[in-house]
């Protein structure tokens, strides 16, 4: 007679697998932290290009500073100031670095450039007046703006936001490092200030980074006149 032999059925492991709902919220976590890195990242290089675009107005200050100690000839016109120029356009987006060695309009007089045979007699009137003077002008890229520009006067801050000023004058005349800062208001008239700030403004119109000039011919980003 035959033997018969029990055979035991070992069962086969069962493949493992996602449900379409952990699928789905698999999908959704990973989707919400790349959502926030991708936030996070272009935050952070609008922070860089801001500050960037800030230290570039600086220099571009600076080398107006510069350029005013060394005097430097321009148009056939020898010891003449340099400035800074900016005016409300609405948006800003360009400044004009320039030689003052023009007079079409008298000078305020606060300024020390002095029309006279001395050796140290300097051509120009403190101010910006035209084509004739400028020197380079840059223009802002990427949506970057100056939102605004302010003067410090003994009565307060005025501002181009607020209509007080339409224009702003920064001038540096040699031996000394000082600037005479001069603001233009929508009437035409001149107001002196100690300090002046312009703002930097992100495209977007929230985040401002500033440049400020004082008196003593200090260049600084990241403050204002208070």
């Amino acid at each position: 007679m035959e033997s018969f032999r029990i055979r035991t059925l070992v069962p086969h492991p069962r493949k493992q697998g996602f449900t379409l709902i952990e699928l789905l919220v698999s999908m959704g976590i990973i989707f919400l932290i790349s959502a926030i890195a991708i936030t996070g990242q272009s935050t952070f290089n609008q922070t860089i290009l801001l500050n960037d675009t800030a230290y570039s107005l600086a220099l571009s200050t600076r080398q107006a500073q510069s350029l005013g100690l060394s005097s430097r000839k321009f148009a056939g016109v020898q010891n003449g100031g340099y400035g800074i120029y900016v005016t409300d356009t609405n948006p800003t987006t360009s400044y004009t670095i320039f030689a003052d060695v023009s007079t079409l309009t008298s000078a305020p007089s606060w300024c020390t450039a002095m029309a006279s045979t001395t050796p140290e007699s300097k051509a120009g009137n403190c101010l910006y007046d035209g084509v004739g003077e400028t020197f380079q002008t840059y223009s802002l890229t990427r949506g970057f703006t100056i939102g605004d520009f302010c003067g410090k006067t003994s009565s307060g801050l005025q501002c181009a936001s607020t209509d007080d000023i339409s224009a702003l004058h920064a001038v540096f005349l040699r031996p000394n490092t000082s600037s005479i800062l001069t603001g233009i208001t929508p009437g035409g008239s001149r107001v002196q200030f100690s300090c002046v700030h312009m703002s930097v403004r992100a495209p977007g119109g929230t985040a401002v980074q500033t440049v400020r000039i004082s008196q003593i011919g200090e260049i600084s980003v990241g403050q204002v006149c208070s």
